[in-house]
């Protein structure tokens, strides 16, 4: 317990606010979420954000992790498969000269080669991840006014769409 909130799971999490909200339009991919589960690994601390940015350096060891407002207790999938999902979402395309999907290997490697995830749960985790973001689209949506912020949303929107339709299936109607 967190200031006075639970953490709990994100399918949990996904299930109680999308409801309570009446995301109707998640509503079938809520399903699909909660039906298609792998069976459970244990749980550990997830951070819910991290990267880089969210990393104190004290010469070449971690000082500090920043930004807890997402964790969860969750599969360590999730935590991988969700920043995959923000960065290819939130990023371009190259970085540095450098393409994305490199950094994104080197992060998914690394991680892999302390813990394995199997690409099944990590599907499943990236399809969570599109679910979560659409669920924060839709719950933030009407605060944007800013036409550039709208737009970006836009775009975000559909590629979790894709992603989540990808992995699968089901199809989401766009909100705009």
């Amino acid at each position: 317990e967190v200031g006075g909130t639970i953490r709990y799971s994100i399918t949990e999490y996904l299930n109680e606010f999308i409801r309570k909200n009446n995301h109707t339009r998640l509503f079938p991919a809520l399903e699909w979420v909660l039906d298609n589960r792998p069976p459970s690994e244990p749980s550990v601390i997830c951070h819910g954000d991290f990267h880089a940015e969210n990393i104190l350096w004290d010469d070449d060891s971690v000082s500090a992790v920043l930004d807890w407002g997402a964790f969860r207790f969750e599969e360590p999938a999730w935590d991988v498969a969700y920043i995959i999902v923000k960065v290819r979402a939130f990023y371009p395309q190259r970085l540095h000269g450098v393409s994305l999907n490199v950094y994104i290997d080197r992060y998914f490697r690394s991680y892999n080669e302390r813990r394995k995830i199997g690409r099944d749960r990590f599907s499943y985790f990236e399809a969570v991840g599109a679910l979560n973001a659409l669920n924060e689209i839709e719950t933030h949506i009407n605060d944007m006014t800013d036409p550039s912020m709208k737009q970006l949303l836009s775009e975000v929107e559909v590629y979790m769409i894709n992603l989540f339709e990808e992995v699968s299936g089901v199809k989401i109607p766009n909100s705009f």
